[in-house]
């Protein structure tokens, strides 16, 4: 009897002590301030964000920059090839000084018909000229605003043949805003405020 007493009364302890503990939890319960922490997956996006691409197909011979650096308005980023571009050039400017010579002798001698199709084939050649010196200028990619570049490794590239508008580098500028995106699971949505 003793023994059974004695197991009573340890019994009773617990139960005493498991009551008090229940108790004291539901009574300050309601008033406890309890803040529940949710880690979600982010992502950080820039409101603006520039691609630079590809300004016609060519080779791509040197790049400057890569993601993850800052750079400058007019820093340079990468440079495409233009040999044939100047060659183009030359020849063009070729013949824009021969149709004016000829045009000149065409007057020299009264053949205004001739001075006229010279002065023609001149202006035609000029204009390309300037096409092509305007191709020559894009080859070099510079960045128009001071940011940081976001994607472009073009490290790899190199050498090879880009078509027009190939995509090279995402440019954000430095001072902007930024969008976060939360992924936030259904169950904890509702628990969500503005501002929070």
């Amino acid at each position: 009897t003793r023994r059974c007493s004695a197991l009573m009364a340890k019994v009773a302890w617990r139960r005493r002590l498991t009551v008090a503990a229940v108790s004291t939890c539901m009574g300050w319960s309601p008033f406890a301030d309890m803040q529940q922490t949710v880690v979600v997956p982010a992502t950080v996006r820039p409101t603006d964000v520039l691609h630079l691409t590809a300004p016609y197909e060519a080779r791509l011979i040197d790049q400057t920059a890569q993601a993850g650096d800052i750079v400058a308005a007019g820093q340079t980023v990468c440079r495409f090839d233009t040999t044939d571009l100047q060659l183009q050039l030359a020849e063009r400017l070729a013949d824009s000084e021969t149709a004016a010579i000829e045009a000149q002798q065409a007057l020299a001698i009264g053949d205004v018909q001739t001075a006229n199709l010279a002065e023609a084939r001149r202006a035609v050649a000029l204009a390309q000229a300037a096409t092509l010196e305007q191709r020559i200028d894009s080859a070099v990619v510079v960045a128009p605003f001071r940011g940081r570049i976001l994607r472009g490794d073009l490290e790899t590239r190199v050498g090879q043949t880009l078509p027009q508008g190939e995509p090279l580098f995402e440019l954000s500028p430095i001072e902007q805003s930024a969008k976060l995106r939360l992924d936030v699971p259904e169950e904890y949505a509702l628990d969500l405020a503005q501002g929070a």
